[in-house]
C-alpha cells in the first residue's frame, strides 16, 4: 500500500489526503515532522519537503500537484474531468 508522509499542518498535505479519500484510493498515513528531517523522509525526498507518496516499488512523488495527477491515473480519472476544458478549468484552480 502506498505510503503518505505528511504533516497535518500541511494544506498541500490535507489536499492529498482529500483526494485519495475521493478517488477511493487506500494509502497509509504517516505523520512527520519536517523540522527533524527524519530519515524516511530524506529518503523519500532529499529536499524534506512534504507531502511524499512512496509507492510499493519504493519510487516517490512529491508535490502535491503530481501526486494528485497520479492519483487521478490510478482511479481511472475519478479525480479531474475528461473534457480537455473542464479538465484545464480544474487544473487552473488546483494551481
Amino acid at each position: 500500500m502506498p505510503r503518505l508522509l505528511y504533516a497535518s499542518s500541511s494544506p498541500y498535505s490535507s489536499k492529498v489526503r482529500m483526494a485519495a479519500a475521493y478517488a477511493g484510493i487506500d494509502i497509509e498515513t504517516v505523520a512527520v515532522k519536517t523540522d527533524d528531517k527524519p530519515a524516511e523522509l530524506i529518503g523519500a525526498n532529499p529536499l524534506g519537503k512534504i507531502p511524499v507518496l512512496v509507492l510499493d516499488d519504493g519510487r516517490s512523488i512529491h508535490d502535491s500537484r503530481a501526486i494528485t495527477q497520479h492519483l487521478n491515473r490510478l482511479s481511472k480519472s475519478a479525480l479531474f474531468p475528461r473534457n480537455p476544458d473542464k479538465r484545464l478549468e480544474a487544473e487552473v484552480l488546483e494551481a
